[in-house]
């Protein structure tokens, strides 16, 4: 049931002798002669053309879908659009406008389109293909609000898929590059998502045939997508910065940013360079427990994230990245950081031990 939407970029070794494809960007082998005849010389798709590739069990092309047969609709977060240059079966290199989404499942597609969408970058779009033009739209935002139960597969009172997609995104222009992660579902069990609370967690959402959710678009709530650590030094508004074990320096420009020497914190990242910072919450309270999962306070439990960052203060102005394995079980002379409350998607994200 698996189907694959974009540019038939080109064929593999060649149109005549077709054995593989390049779909906006990614190679599919061909596994059946319904493929082939339809992908060859004098076939139904040329090179350029949009078209669905029904994907068969072992991830080849089993059957090829061309957009005049059917309306295709597809969600996704915009993360590029622009003009770049195609080649016709010819040879010929022509520019179009295109788009690029990632799917609930995290996969990246391209399409041709008739017009520039850059003012939709970085919001959930629909991509609809009808009669051979692409049209590209923000889509509204649900009012759908309730805490996501894993053991239930629910979220408030509507029912989820078992095999449901989740992508969490920063929903936000102010990121030079748009950053997503996708989301296992027992990762936000337990989460709010808008119950008596603002309810812009959810962007979106679809439903399969038995009126279950199964993809799901969330506006910035796990924290996954961002990048930790701690600032080593802070000299003119410039910033050095051990993110997980690499040095870097980041100049806040025209932005001061409140965190200090020692801070652990935030970091949103373009690539691999720092974009913005941001301090993280110190975790207060005497320490019960620590172990790889939890802190647990005489108030509260604060969930561990797997990519947790461990430092180990070894002087004045000097922290030394440790395994977590280093300092797991103390529960004095070690301070935990974290973004947000457990209930509201967040970890415990930076470790400091001294």
């Amino acid at each position: 049931s698996k189907k694959v939407t974009g540019v038939y970029e080109s064929a593999l070794p060649n149109k005549d002798n077709v054995t593989s494809i390049i779909l906006s960007g990614t190679s599919y082998n061909l596994e059946s002669s319904q493929a082939f005849n339809k992908l060859v010389t004098g076939g139904e798709c040329e090179l350029g053309d949009t078209i669905t590739l029904l994907i068969g069990k072992d991830g080849s092309i089993a059957d090829v879908i061309t957009q005049g047969t059917s309306k295709i609709t597809t969600y996704g977060y915009l993360i590029e659009a622009g003009t770049k240059e195609y080649t016709r079966t010819n040879g010929d290199l022509y520019t179009s406008y295109y788009v690029k989404i990632v799917t609930a499942d995290g996969e990246e597609l391209e399409y041709k389109t008739q017009r520039d969408y850059k003012d939709l970058k970085s919001s959930v779009v629909s991509v609809e293909i009808s009669d051979g033009a692409t049209t590209v739209a923000k889509v509204n935002q649900p009012d759908i609000n309730g805490v996501f139960d894993f053991d239930s597969l629910t979220l408030g009172t509507h029912s989820v898929s078992k095999d449901v997609k989740i992508l969490d995104v920063l929903n936000t222009y102010a990121y030079k590059t748009p950053l997503y992660t996708t989301v296992l579902p027992k990762r936000i069990d337990g989460v709010n998502l808008g119950l008596n609370l603002a309810s812009d967690k959810v962007l979106w959402y679809t439903k399969n045939s038995n009126g279950e959710i199964d993809t799901l678009f969330l506006n910035d709530v796990t924290g996954d997508g961002y990048s930790y650590g701690i600032v080593t030094n802070v000299a003119n508004n410039v910033y050095t910065c051990n993110i997980a074990g690499k040095i870097q320096t980041f100049s806040g420009g025209n932005t001061i940013y409140s965190v200090g020497s020692g801070n652990p914190v935030r970091f949103t990242m373009s690539g691999s360079s720092v974009d913005s910072i941001s301090a993280l919450n110190e975790l207060e309270g005497k320490v019960k427990s620590f172990t790889a999962s939890q802190v647990a306070t005489e108030d509260e439990v604060y969930s561990v994230s797997d990519k947790v960052v461990c430092y180990e203060r070894v002087d004045v102005g000097r922290w030394q990245l440790v395994p977590l394995e280093d300092v797991l079980g103390k529960t004095s002379n070690i301070e935990f950081y974290y973004d947000k409350s457990t209930s509201l998607g967040g970890k415990i994200r930076v470790i400091v031990s001294y």
